[in-house]
């Protein structure tokens, strides 16, 4: 292994950021860019940690009346009112392969867009904002298409949700024969 400076020989440092160095010259690191650069809404469900850019956030609301729709798949909770539209609501839960959970008075919906479309999300809390997380590091081949990268925020590792993902699972919203 040649020393550059904390980097290893591939050019990169153990924080995965870039090393740049001429021949002779002292290794010069450049920190890959934030996963999310405008930051990101922090969002918990269960144990986990998530992040959605800020920018595909519309509102973060306390969860309203639910009104449950027969027939449709176990991570779609229902539609509610949210400024006098009807919002599908989406439990990501069964979809990221965690425990279903009763809401709690800290519970919270998290009212994603993307292309013009609105979806809430049901968080089991919502404790902030992270201004700059981390570098983002690819998922795990074996995860669900719903995440786009993982990072480190302050309070540890997030997973960083693809909020268009999520949005297009508007699409799958047909009832079961």
């Amino acid at each position: 292994m040649i020393d550059l400076g904390g980097a290893t020989k591939d050019g990169v440092a153990p924080d995965g950021a870039d090393v740049v160095a001429a021949a002779g010259e002292e290794a010069a690191v450049t920190e890959p860019p934030s996963a999310l650069p405008s930051g990101g809404v922090v969002i918990r469900l269960d144990h986990g940690t998530y992040l959605v850019d800020l920018a595909n956030v519309a509102e973060v609301t306390p969860v309203p009346e639910i009104t449950a729709l027969p027939g449709h798949p176990s991570w779609l909770c229902g539609v509610a009112n949210w400024r006098g539209r009807v919002l599908a609501v989406v439990d990501l839960r069964p979809l990221l392969g965690l425990e279903p959970h009763p809401l709690t008075s800290a519970s919270r919906l998290v009212i994603l867009t993307a292309d013009g479309v609105e979806v809430a999300v049901v968080a089991d809390a919502v404790p902030g904002v992270a201004e700059k997380p981390g570098p983002a590091r690819p998922v795990p081949t074996a995860t669900s298409g719903l995440l786009a990268a993982v990072c480190a925020i302050e309070s540890g590792p997030a997973s960083v949700l693809d909020a268009a993902a999520v949005v297009a699972l508007r699409r799958q919203f047909t009832p079961a024969a």
